[in-house]
């Protein structure tokens, strides 16, 4: 196998190892069947993150302050974290109210109809719609209605 080398900073290095840190963390977080890739990914962000911080003088990136863990990285890049899972909760949201109002608002007879076009152009008015609503007031209307059912 060729090996190539590339030369980095201190800071460099650092933007890396966080990056590589936050790619591993997004990928592996929540889905157990990919074990095998998972491992992989494991092992190229502990090479890096670990291994070479050491060699940058960074030997703790993946200690907390008691010494376990991968906190102290996650501290530096948390703030960009919650930024990015407060944009896919509400885009999430956002995309599955539209669809459910979507299909509310018309019969399967009227979406057939419709063109492509015309069924992308109401789905982005409702999203459009929901978006609004959220950015302006974030949750305070948003309200999740019980039946008897399911009280």
């Amino acid at each position: 196998m060729e090996e190539k080398e590339i030369k980095l900073t201190k800071e460099q290095f650092l933007t890396l190892a966080k990056l590589v840190f936050a790619g591993n963390f997004l990928l592996t977080f929540a889905v157990d069947e990919y074990k095998k890739r998972h491992e992989e990914y494991d092992k190229m962000m502990f090479y890096i993150v670990e291994k070479l911080g050491r060699e940058f003088g960074y030997p703790d990136l993946l200690m907390d302050v008691e010494g376990h863990g991968d906190e102290k990285i996650q501290n530096m890049i948390q703030e960009d974290i919650d930024l990015y899972d407060d944009d896919i909760f509400w885009g999430n949201l956002i995309k599955n109210l539209s669809i459910r109002d979507f299909y509310k608002k018309y019969s399967e007879n009227e979406i057939i109809k419709m063109t492509k076009e015309e069924s992308f152009n109401k789905l982005m008015e409702i999203e459009d719609f929901y978006e609004e609503e959220i950015n302006k007031n974030g949750i305070d209307n948003l309200v999740i209605k019980l039946d008897s059912k399911n009280k």
